[in-house]
């Protein structure tokens, strides 16, 4: 038997999100409008999603570091 959740909050603006059987999320996920996520399948904590997930996969978000020179030498404190 498959079921699938559906998302109407974004009824008004553009479509629902489905979600299928046995897909989990972490936290500060953002799922957008007309977002299909496939079963089984795992989306990580702050992903934004914009396009569809089919079953069986993982999606983590990808985070860089950005290094940059700070402090008085620079901006004349």
């Amino acid at each position: 038997m498959h079921t699938a959740i559906v998302l109407a909050a974004g009824m008004g603006r553009g479509g629902m999100a489905f979600m299928g059987d046995r897909m989990r999320t972490g936290v500060n996920v953002v799922i957008n409008p007309g977002v299909r996520i496939g079963g089984h399948s795992c989306i990580g904590p702050g992903v934004i999603l914009y396009n569809d997930v089919p079953d069986g996969k993982l999606v983590l978000a990808k985070q860089e570091h950005v290094v940059k020179p700070w402090g008085p030498e620079r901006y004349r404190w």
